[in-house]
């Protein structure tokens, strides 16, 4: 197969600490990256994520502290997040 294949989309990485949520994004069809290091609010993180170019799909690393931010953007965001424990 030759040449390449875009993907439509924003893949995004989310890392929960106590005092900031680190958010990185790479938009699969531009290859732009976001960076941003938010506030640990949902509704600060939900908004920077409906900001990015759809779709998006999320995977975070938060432990257990993370579920409500899983529980929120599932209802903003298309895919739904999945979890990742590392």
């Amino acid at each position: 197969m030759s040449g390449s294949a875009a993907i439509a989309g924003t893949a995004v990485g989310l890392d929960g600490h106590a005092r900031s949520t680190v958010a990185w994004a790479l938009d699969g069809l531009t290859a732009e990256v976001f960076a941003e290091h938010l506030v640990p609010d949902t509704a600060a993180v939900v908004g920077w994520l409906e900001r990015l170019p759809g779709p998006v799909a999320v995977a975070y690393e938060a432990g257990s502290t993370g579920f409500g931010l899983a529980r929120t953007s599932w209802r903003a965001i298309q895919p739904p997040t999945s979890t990742s424990r590392i």
